[in-house]
């Protein structure tokens, strides 16, 4: 058989690193701080946060005179539907696993430090990973919150990054400035109301023709209900899914890619136009 084998990374690595449609992104929140990585103190100097509301986006802590720039907005969004990525690092086994489990506990050995460190990836003191270059949290009509934490400069190409050489830390440095992305997600299901349940379900044992008004709303009440369970099934999922997806690697971001994406109240609030 003639079967063309290929090392590119591209052809390897699935590309499309959230997966995720720009329609369907409701919230972004950006928080801007800076931590002290010797003491664990985290200096929060912004909280930004961007709304959808209706086809428009409504911004926290805007003044009467200011609005969202569309343009900007529109294209945060772009960068979020088309990111992809350049490379990968493995994380440590012990980090993978902890970060497939449920629980926000999170054991991390001294040698899990040591690599999170090495990225850009440091803990508060109330045990709450943060990164040296700030982070997003993007949330989805499906409930999903993605959160993207921007790490330290990887340098190299996007082969140099992902190669399994002996020591992956030793390339050119004059090649490219990509930044490392850590990615987790969480289920949020708290704008997916429940909505009430019914009284009894009778009516499963009746045909349609012996319905009662009663048994009527109360199977409307039950497929309401049906439906809200596998919303809430479908998100919790997808989470899942995605955090087993992104529990083995620290993402490498090209650093074109991250300046789209890194940005702050000013890149998004303008002045109102006169009309």
């Amino acid at each position: 058989m003639d079967i063309p084998l290929t090392t590119k990374f591209s052809d390897w690595i699935e590309a499309d690193l959230l997966k995720v449609e720009k329609d369907n992104i409701s919230e972004i929140t950006l928080k801007d701080y800076s931590i002290n990585e010797r003491t664990g103190v985290v200096n929060q100097r912004d909280v930004v946060e961007l709304k959808k509301d209706g086809s428009n986006w409504k911004i926290n802590k805007m003044r009467s005179n200011q609005e969202v720039n569309k343009s900007k907005a529109d294209a945060l969004l772009k960068a979020l539907d088309e990111l992809t990525i350049v490379g990968v690092r493995p994380k440590p086994q012990g980090l993978s696993r902890n970060l497939r489990k449920a629980s926000d506990a999170m054991e991390v050995s001294q040698g899990d430090y040591l690599s999170l460190q090495s990225k850009g990836y440091f803990f508060a003191k109330d045990g709450q990973m943060l990164s040296n270059e700030g982070e997003m949290q993007v949330k989805t009509s499906d409930g999903v919150v993605y959160t993207l934490r921007f790490g330290e400069i990887a340098y190299g190409s996007g082969t140099e990054v992902s190669a399994g050489a002996a020591n992956p830390e030793k390339v050119n440095k004059d090649v490219a400035e990509n930044r490392y992305l850590f990615i987790t997600t969480q289920f949020d299901g708290s704008e997916f109301k429940e909505p009430r349940q019914p009284k009894n379900t009778d009516f499963q044992n009746k045909a349609d023709s012996l319905w009662t008004d009663s048994d009527k709303q109360n199977k409307n009440l039950f497929d309401a209900h049906k439906t809200w369970e596998e919303k809430m099934e479908k998100g919790k999922n997808l989470s899942e899914e995605l955090n087993d997806r992104f529990a083995d690697w620290y993402y490498v971001i090209s650093d074109a890619s991250f300046k789209k994406l890194h940005l702050k109240r000013g890149d998004l609030v303008q002045q109102k136009k006169k009309s």
